[in-house]
């Protein structure tokens, strides 16, 4: 049988009810699967028919708890167990399992490469991923793992405010981190769109120029500052 051009992996996020993750890569052996979070997991299922309807499901005992990260892998030995004979009969299907294994490891390796290759990308971009701002602004997607540099002058503008948005107005990534640095010397304050929480172990400004202060992002709706934060 043929096989396709698919990833070997699939990412989920538990809700505290789920309990079956379906995965739609072809593997031949459970073993070959692997899953990150194996807390009260009962076993890996496979389809019967891996040729025509591929995959299977991870199962669990007890649903993974709400926001759990899942990811669930094809991860196929480099091995090769079929010996030849000389002269023997030359299977076809024995001969097409072992390329589709072939095959199998060959994608495996692409898409773990391509993890690599992505991830050195990233970081050596967030090491001068800066973004200047003169004025208000909202936290924006893109500022994810970002330095904003807040460049007012006063008094025009005096101040320059932050506003950490709702999650139905941009719904950061849990963990989202974006740091700001007062770089004029504008007030640079936050505030919070209706309905989201900003914990904050003072004040709502940064305390001097050339201060820092960090957003994190630790739940729906709810973030952390911490920095240089004016005292109450």
């Amino acid at each position: 049988m043929t096989i396709l051009d698919v990833t070997n992996f699939i990412d989920y996020i538990g809700n505290g009810a789920q309990t079956s993750f379906a995965f739609n890569f072809r593997v031949a052996d459970v073993t070959w699967v692997i899953i990150d979070f194996t807390d009260d997991i009962s076993g890996v299922v496979l389809n019967v028919d891996q040729d025509l309807n591929p995959g299977g499901t991870v199962e669990y005992l007890v649903a993974p708890p709400n926001l759990q990260d899942i990811h669930i892998e094809r991860v196929t030995p480099i091995t090769q167990e079929t010996d030849y004979e000389r002269h023997d009969p030359f299977d076809s299907l024995t001969n097409e399992d072992n390329l589709d294994k072939l095959t199998s490891i060959i994608q495996d390796v692409n898409n773990r490469l391509t993890g690599v290759v992505d991830s050195i990308a990233t970081a050596a971009d967030q090491l001068w991923n800066f973004a200047d701002f003169g004025a208000d602004r909202t936290l924006q997607f893109s500022d994810k793992s970002r330095m904003l540099r807040a460049t007012g002058m006063a008094p025009t503008p005096a101040l320059q405010t932050i506003t950490v948005p709702n999650d139905t107005t941009i719904d950061h990534e849990r963990g989202t981190q974006i740091s700001v640095f007062r770089k004029g010397t504008a007030a640079v304050d936050w505030v919070a769109e209706g309905g989201v929480v900003i914990e904050s172990p003072a004040g709502s400004s940064i305390s001097r120029r050339y201060g820092t202060v960090t957003f994190i992002k630790q739940d729906p709706n709810e973030w952390m500052v911490v920095g240089e934060i004016t005292e109450l």
